[in-house]
Order: C-alpha cells, then sequence, then structure tokens
C-alpha cells in the first residue's frame, strides 16, 4: 500500500488498504494508509476517520505492551509514538523518558525524547537532549540541525547559525541545515545571506517547492513584493499540494494588498491540510493587516479546534483581542501563550499590551522587563514600554525609550511621531501619545 501512495495510485491504494482491514481490522498502519491515500483523493472526511481509527488502534496496542512488558524500552518508545500520534504531548514525552531511562545509549530513543520536547515547545529540554544524541552521533548533520533549530527557538542566533555549519561540515549538501540557517539569517536581518543559504539549498533539489517559500519570505522582509509572489508562484507550481506552498502565496498577495486572492490562497492551505493549524493562522494575519480585527479573531479561533494547545494560535487571539480592546479576554489568552510557552517573547509582549489597555501600568512594566530577558532591544517592547511610563508620568524616561524605539526600526514611522509629540509635550509639561499601531510577528 505505502508503495502505491508513493506512487500516486490513490485509488488503488485506499482499495488495497480497505480489503486488507477486512482481514485485519486492528492494524494502525493500515488505517494510517488508508488516511493518506484518502487525503490525496481528497475524501477529507474519510481521511480524517481513517487517521482516528490509526490513532486509537496504536494507543490500544501500545497501552497493552507497556502493561505486558514494564521494563521494554521498546515498548515505551513505540507507546511515546502513538501518544504524539495523539497530541497528547505530555504523555508521550513522559513515556519516551521511560524509554530513555531503560536504554540511555539507544540513539533513537534519545532523540524521541528530544522531538518530544520541542512538541510541547520545551526548547531548552529539547536542547539537552539533542547535545545528550550528539555525544552518540557527533557525526549526525541531522542532529546539529535539530541543535540549531532549538538554539533558533531560545533565541540564541549566533549559536544557531554555528550548528549549522557544523552540519555543513559533516554533509554540505544537506538541505534541512541550508533552510533553517537562512530562516535564523532573516531573524538576524541579513535577508541577503539568508538568500545565499536558500540558493544553496534550490540548487541541491531545484524542483521542490517549499524552498521557494523561503526565498518568497526573504523578499517579503526586503519589502521586495514582486520578487516576493514570483517566488511563491513557483512554489505552488512546483508543489501545488502543499499547504505551506499556498500560504506562500497568500501572504505575497497580502502584502501587496490583494486581500481577496490571498484569501482565497489560504483557502487552499486549509482545504490541503484541514487539521493543520498555520492555514488559520497565516488567514487570521492577513486579515489582521486590513485591520479586520473580528474577522481575524474568529478565524484563528477555528484553529483551536485543530490543537487548544498550540500557542501561536492564543497568541494571536491575544492580539486580536487588543486590537479590539477587549483586554480582559486579551490578557486570558496571553496567560494561556505563556502557560504553554514561557519562554514565547510575544506572549509576554502580549500580556504587557493587555494590562496596558487595563490601565494596570504597573504590571506591564514588570511583564515587559520579564519579555527583555528573552530578547533585548525589540521595537514592540520598547514602544509598550514608551507608552506605559508615559502613563505613569515617568516622561524623561519615556522619552528615552522612545528614541530607543526609533534606534530599532531601520525606517521613519508612525513611532517617529511618537517621539515628536512626546518631546513638544514633554518640554511643555504636557504629554499626549496617540496610539501606536500594534506590531505582529
Amino acid at each position: 500500500m505505502r508503495e502505491l501512495v508513493g506512487l500516486q495510485r490513490y485509488k488503488e491504494a485506499a482499495q488495497a488498504c480497505q480489503d486488507a482491514l477486512a482481514q485485519s481490522p486492528d492494524s494502525s498502519a493500515l488505517w494510517a494508509a488508508l488516511s493518506a491515500a484518502s487525503l490525496a483523493l481528497g475524501h477529507t472526511d474519510k481521511a480524517r476517520a481513517a487517521d482516528a481509527r490509526a490513532v486509537e488502534e496504536a494507543l490500544t496496542v501500545s497501552g497493552r505492551a507497556v502493561e505486558r512488558a514494564p521494563d521494554d524500552a521498546w515498548a515505551w518508545h513505540r507507546r511515546g509514538q502513538a501518544l504524539t500520534r495523539a497530541k497528547r504531548h505530555d504523555e508521550a514525552l513522559a513515556a519516551h523518558y521511560m524509554a530513555v531511562q531503560r536504554k540511555p545509549d539507544e540513539l533513537a530513543y534519545v532523540k524521541a525524547w528530544a522531538d518530544a520536547y520541542t512538541q510541547l515547545n520545551l526548547w531548552e529540554g529539547a536542547l539537552a537532549a539533542y547535545d545528550g544524541a550528539l555525544t552518540l552521533a557527533p557525526d549526525d548533520p541531522d542532529l546539529w540541525a535539530d541543535k540549531a533549530w532549538a538554539l533558533f527557538h531560545l533565541f540564541r542566533y549566533d549559536e544557531a547559525v554555528a550548528s549549522c555549519e557544523d552540519a555543513h561540515a559533516i554533509q554540505p549538501t544537506y538541505r534541512r541545515a541550508w533552510n533553517i540557517q537562512g530562516l535564523t539569517l532573516r531573524r538576524m536581518a541579513r535577508y541577503e545571506d539568508a538568500l545565499a543559504c536558500y540558493a544553496r539549498s534550490h540548487a541541491l533539489a531545484p524542483r521542490d517547492g517549499i524552498t521557494w517559500t523561503h526565498i518568497s519570505a526573504a523578499f517579503l522582509a526586503l519589502k521586495q513584493f514582486d520578487r516576493a509572489l514570483e517566488a511563491s508562484e513557483k512554489a505552488v507550481t512546483l508543489t501545488p499540494g502543499s499547504m505551506y506552498c499556498w500560504m506562500s502565496k497568500g501572504s505575497a498577495l497580502g502584502a501587496q494588498r490583494r486581500y481577496g486572492e490571498a484569501q482565497a490562497a489560504f483557502k487552499r492551505a486549509r482545504d490541503i491540510a484541514p487539521n493543520d493549524t498555520n492555514p488559520f493562522v497565516s488567514a487570521g494575519v492577513a486579515f489582521g493587516r486590513q485591520r479586520h480585527y473580528a474577522q481575524g479573531l474568529a478565524i484563528t479561533r477555528q484553529a483551536l479546534a485543530i490543537d487548544e494547545t498550540n500557542y501561536t494560535v492564543w497568541n494571536n487571539i491575544s492580539s486580536y483581542l487588543s486590537d479590539l480592546r477587549r483586554y480582559d479576554e486579551a490578557l486570558v489568552a496571553s496567560e494561556r501563550t505563556r502557560a504553554i510557552q514561557p519562554s514565547h517573547l510575544f506572549g509576554w509582549i502580549n500580556q504587557a499590551h493587555a494590562y496596558y489597555g487595563l490601565e494596570r501600568y504597573v504590571e506591564a512594566l514588570t511583564t515587559l522587563d520579564h519579555a527583555v530577558t528573552l530578547k533585548a532591544n525589540h521595537l514592540t517592547e520598547a514602544t509598550i514600554r514608551g507608552r506605559t511610563l508615559t502613563a505613569l508620568g515617568r516622561y524623561a524616561e519615556a522619552r528615552a525609550t522612545l528614541d530607543r524605539a526609533l534606534t530599532l526600526t531601520g525606517e521613519e514611522n508612525g513611532y517617529s511621531i511618537e517621539r515628536t509629540q512626546a518631546l513638544a509635550h514633554d518640554a511643555m509639561g504636557e504629554w499626549f501619545l496617540p496610539r501606536a499601531t500594534w506590531l505582529r510577528r
């Protein structure tokens, strides 16, 4: 069946799975294969049902295995895999830990344990586990890329780049490391260097559309919107079945203010991956850029039915609620973000924004102080801090903070108006500060 799916003979694969399931209805692997074939055929409801049955059977079989052999590392490893498929990530982490405790020198178990940390966005734990795995296999480029990915999420960008370089030294043709390095360089605002990494990745697999999505994102950051759209068009042409390619096109169209076409592209992404939160989040961002915050909130909330533990979903919900001045609800959503991912920078910044809206200014400053420990010199943090200090009457500090905000953006924008008015009104012993445009990621 897997061979038929690989050959894109989906109807034959689906029929073969159904025939086999008539003889072995408890096979998780067969149900998973049927789900893949059904999804490829566009039979979304059948795919979801088959996938649910596959997960159910995997949970049943793995549960029995650990009951019968509680000291068997392999049984705990399989249990962890089943729990991950069921999105029971806390339990999966515990199961993989049990496997590692029983066989600490088994690379597959240590790596699965590290991966389980990433599912919970526990990047410090993931980094420690990947370091442990590297002691077992120091020449594995995939592990160096995994380590880079953990460092990326911890905002340790220089170290992430160094880990990618370690992967290149082992295997120069390893595309994943080039892509992670490109993404890291983008976050460091080194866009041309990022494009050079993507060019290396593209040269290794010229028919892969995903690389073009990365190239498109770099052009968006450079505000070269025509080139960004051109790159995303190449992505969907090469890989039309990828939700990421359609999301890339939606983002590029949105940057050109072609919002109707952008939403159509995001809908294509949702149709391709109905159980993934990303297309809902991206569609919400497109509405937010139009200042249609209620629509952005509504479509983003739909993602909670897929995964209510996704911190990005809760973070964006908090942001839209603040934009709608529903600060009590925004505070609750930001607390959910922080509970799921304590090291998420915007979870703290959005919570501070909600406190500011509720006129709880001291709590806003305390929250921003924690955000600074995660990433110093962030534009949005500095701007909200300036507004909060203003509300507390600490005008000199506010002026200095807004001056700092201006150094963090490479161009004149709305914040320069704030600074000008701040200086003028401070000189007169007065203060007026207009509402800043809220920056989303």
